[in-house]
C-alpha cells in the first residue's frame, strides 16, 4: 500500500455497522483483518472497540483503511471524540427503519467532532438497511441533514452487500482528492494521512521529493 489513514464508523447499537464492513469483498478477495483493540473504561479493559482493515486503490494509490467500528453503547458516544480525532473519515450511520437511530446522530456528530481542529475531516451520512421496504427516514430527509452538517449522503446495506464497495469507495475517494499532487509529506501534515513504507521506498517518489526541495530553494 502507499498511504493509509484512519475511519471510524459511529451511530447507534443495533443498525448494522459491524456487517458494513463484513459485507464488504474487494475484487472477490477476502482482505478483512479483525482485531481487539484495548480500551478502558472506569480503569477496566473494555474488548468492544474493534480494528478492521480494508485496502482500497484509488487512481495512483493504493490505501490501507484503518477502521474502528465504534459499539453505539452510551459510554462509547461519550468517548467518541477521543477515537475519531485520528481519523481522516468518519462514518455516521443510522438505520434506515429506525427514526430513533436517525434522532442521535445529532449527537454522535456532536460529540465525534467536538475536539477536532482538522477542516479536512471527510464526514459521510450512511443510511444502512437501505434494501428493507419498512423504511422510515427518507433519503431526502436524511440528505438534508448531511448537507446541515456539511456532509455526502449514502445508503447501503450490509444484508445484502448493496451500496457497500460504492459506499467504501466513495469515502477512499474523498480522502484520496485532499492528497496534493505529487504527493507532500509536510502538506499531509494534520491531515491525518500517513505515506506507507512501500510509498517511501520507491526511488521515483525518493526522485520526486528531492525535485520539489529543489524547487523551493
Amino acid at each position: 500500500m502507499d498511504l493509509s489513514f484512519q475511519a471510524a464508523i459511529v451511530g447507534a447499537s443495533g443498525i448494522g455497522k459491524s456487517l458494513l464492513l463484513e459485507a464488504f469483498d474487494y475484487d472477490g478477495k477476502s482482505r478483512f483483518r479483525a482485531e481487539e483493540a484495548g480500551t478502558t473504561e472506569n480503569h477496566h479493559a473494555v474488548k468492544e472497540l474493534i480494528l478492521k482493515e480494508k485496502m482500497i486503490r484509488v487512481g495512483d494509490h493504493t490505501y490501507l483503511i484503518h477502521f474502528f467500528d465504534i459499539p453505539g453503547a452510551t459510554r462509547f458516544l461519550r468517548h467518541s471524540s477521543f477515537y475519531c480525532s485520528g481519523c481522516a473519515a468518519v462514518l455516521f450511520c443510522y438505520d434506515v427503519t429506525d427514526p430513533a437511530s436517525f434522532d442521535v446522530l445529532r449527537d454522535w456528530i456532536a460529540v465525534s467532532t467536538q475536539d477536532r481542529n482538522n477542516r479536512s475531516l471527510v464526514g459521510v451520512l450512511v443510511g444502512l438497511k437501505s434494501d428493507s421496504k419498512q423504511r422510515a427516514i427518507s433519503a431526502k430527509e436524511a440528505a438534508k441533514l448531511a448537507r446541515k452538517y456539511t456532509m455526502k449522503y449514502r445508503e447501503a446495506s450490509g444484508l445484502t452487500g448493496a451500496g457497500v464497495k460504492e459506499l467504501l469507495e466513495f469515502v477512499t475517494s474523498e480522502v484520496a482528492s485532499l492528497v496534493p499532487k505529487p504527493v507532500d509529506p509536510l502538506k499531509l501534515s494534520g491531515m491525518q494521512i500517513k505515506i506507507c513504507k512501500k510509498m517511501l521506498d520507491d526511488p521515483n517518489f525518493k526522485a520526486s521529493l528531492h525535485t520539489a526541495g529543489e524547487e523551493k530553494l
